[in-house]
């Protein structure tokens, strides 16, 4: 394969990367792309691969990232390090090793802001506030998702990384109890990705705001929100978050004293969380079940499942779950009867509680949201005075051209005056001489329907007369006296100077009606220019056979002649033809 299909062949992969699940078929392909890749080529595949496993396998996904990291010395381009360094992160942030990951976050804004680009600017704030968040500097990580935030509505962004930063503000604002405030921002966020049809996206946050509903206690409606996002996460593999579903499922069947059903989801999540997940989790499932077995009277295995859980919690620096695995081992000791021990954790548990969760923290947290709101009321108030005041500019402007169109409205009011006196004397002018032309028409068409008449008169006239000599020949011996009788008849039936007549009268009121059908038709004869022209006056067959001197049999069939002719299809009136012209 040519480098620049495999160039081609990463791009069309990554447009079409599904965000946190992995697609075997693709990852298949990226593999075979690897021995035919060098240099920037390869980096781009490996990082395909590790966008792949991340979230499915952290162990699996460090190993192209270590290649992606040699590599990328080796070639030393700022974006490619910049890039790398904050994969890096998401590394470190997935195994909850949140110090290395602020780190390596910084390293990587400070690479993107030196290159300008304040979008990925944006995103790499947005993750060193989750990193904050995790290990509980709660006010911390609400400053720099405000901060990730201001930058995405000034560059501006599309709507999806938008409601990223809505998502996890609604994180923070949760995690201090503001569970309204906190739902409002995931609400956002979930009407985006619904319209923009982002399913990840979609069922992740109605999970969050499941997580929300319990914690108001309306547990009947967080309960299907927490079976669907279960469903969809065993479907597409996302390990992490499958086992942080079956963990809530596990508690809610713990506040409602389903102690059994809580231990299988609990142990559930726990195999998964070891086998795939992040460290913090399995701290925070091995004390949840802890506190199931103390439950259940299992103390001494209660306590070591919980001491586990405040090991792995030092270890990942989540202090936000940190002072509740002391809290949950002070109820193991009590539970067993070792009031002493619960005393000293109970101790542990209020002195980091307080640290955290201190109202200090939580008034500059509200502080932080109102000041971010102020900001935005202060932005519109400023939009609305610009728009106020270009009002009143286009108000003055508005006035000055009232005037000048009141000035031309005049002008124009004058001109139309006198424009419409000419017109409505030409239009009189122009009313008689149409009546006069009228008038002539009309006269014209009268004589022609007399003249007309006239001539059917005569010829019906001559006609019977031929009979009645007819009728008189037996008695008559000398015949040719009697032939030239009837030639005489005859030739004044046939008579072209009354035809003559007809044409130049029909012409008067029938303006070039014989040109127009020899125009359309030219095999068109004399004689059925007589016939089409004696329809065009509506005339019966009986006065159109009186006039050509022929039977009305004979006048059905030149009508049938016509037809053909004119080639007619049998539905479509002859007279309807003859009317066009």
């Amino acid at each position: 394969m040519k480098l620049n299909k495999v160039v081609i062949l990463c791009l069309l992969l990554a447009a079409t990367n599904v965000l946190f699940s992995q697609n075997q078929e693709k990852v298949d392909s990226l593999v075979k792309l690897l021995p035919e890749t060098t240099d920037t080529n390869r980096i781009n595949v490996l990082r395909l691969l590790f966008m792949e496993y991340i979230y499915v396998d952290y162990k699996i996904a460090k190993k192209y990232l270590d290649e992606e990291l040699v590599i990328a010395e080796e070639v030393d381009i700022p974006y490619i390090t910049a890039r790398l360094k904050n994969e890096e992160g998401v590394y470190y942030s997935v195994i909850s090793d949140n110090e290395n990951a602020v780190k390596t976050f910084n390293e990587s804004l400070d690479l993107y802001q030196t290159l300008g680009n304040q979008e990925r600017v944006s995103a790499l704030l947005n993750n060193i506030s989750n990193c904050h968040r995790n290990m509980g500097n709660l006010a911390l990580a609400l400053d720099y998702q405000m901060q990730s935030l201001k930058i995405k509505e000034a560059i501006p962004v599309d709507g999806e990384k938008l409601s990223a930063s809505y998502w996890n503000i609604g994180n923070i604002t949760g995690d201090i109890g503001n569970y309204e405030e906190s739902n409002v921002w995931y609400r956002k966020a979930e009407v985006y990705y619904d319209t923009a049809g982002l399913i990840d996206d979609w069922i992740a946050v109605r999970y969050n705001l499941a997580l929300n509903l319990k914690a108001l206690d309306s547990t009947d409606q967080a309960l299907p929100m927490f079976e669907e996002a279960i469903a969809y996460y065993e479907e597409n593999n996302l390990n992490n978050d499958l086992a942080a579903a079956l963990d809530n499922l596990g508690q809610i069947n713990d506040s409602q004293g389903n102690y059994t059903a809580a231990k299988g989801y609990y142990e559930k999540s726990l195999a998964i969380s070891e086998n795939h997940g992040e460290r913090s989790l399995i701290a925070l499932t091995r004390r949840k079940l802890g506190l199931i077995y103390s439950k259940l009277g299992r103390h001494n295995q209660a306590i070591q499942l919980i001491k586990s859980a405040q090991e792995l919690g030092a270890k990942t620096q989540t202090r936000k779950w940190m002072y509740n695995h002391y809290h949950a081992l002070a109820e193991a000791y009590e539970a067993k009867g070792d009031f002493g021990l619960a005393i000293q954790q109970f101790a542990l548990y209020d002195s980091l509680k307080s640290e955290v969760m201190s109202e200090e923290n939580i008034k500059k947290i509200n502080e932080l949201e109102i000041k971010y709101q102020t900001e935005k009321k202060e932005q519109e108030i400023a939009l609305q005075e610009n728009e106020i005041q270009l009002l009143e500019q286009k108000a003055v402007t508005a006035r000055i051209r009232q005037f000048a169109l009141l000035l031309g409205l005049i002008g124009v009011i004058l001109l139309l005056g006198s424009v419409y006196y000419a017109f409505r004397q030409k239009f009189k002018r122009q009313q008689a001489e149409k009546q006069k032309v009228d008038a002539e028409l009309d006269h014209k068409k009268k004589e022609l329907t007399s003249f007309t008449l006239q001539l059917s008169h005569k010829n019906e006239i001559l006609e019977t007369l031929k009979k009645n000599i007819k009728e008189l020949k037996s008695n008559v011996d000398d015949t040719r006296q009697y032939n030239r009788l009837i030639n005489t008849i005859d030739i004044n039936i046939k008579d072209d100077a009354n035809w003559d007549n007809f044409k130049m009268r029909f012409e008067q009121v029938h303006k070039d009606f014989n040109t127009n059908i020899k125009r359309a038709h030219p095999r068109v004869t004399s004689n059925e220019l007589r016939l089409m022209a004696l329809l065009k006056m509506n005339l019966s067959s009986k006065e159109i056979a009186t006039l050509l001197n022929i039977s009305q049999e004979g006048v059905k069939k030149a009508r049938q002649r016509l037809r053909k002719k004119l080639e007619l299809q049998p539905e479509m009136p002859l007279e309807d033809v003859v009317y066009s012209f």
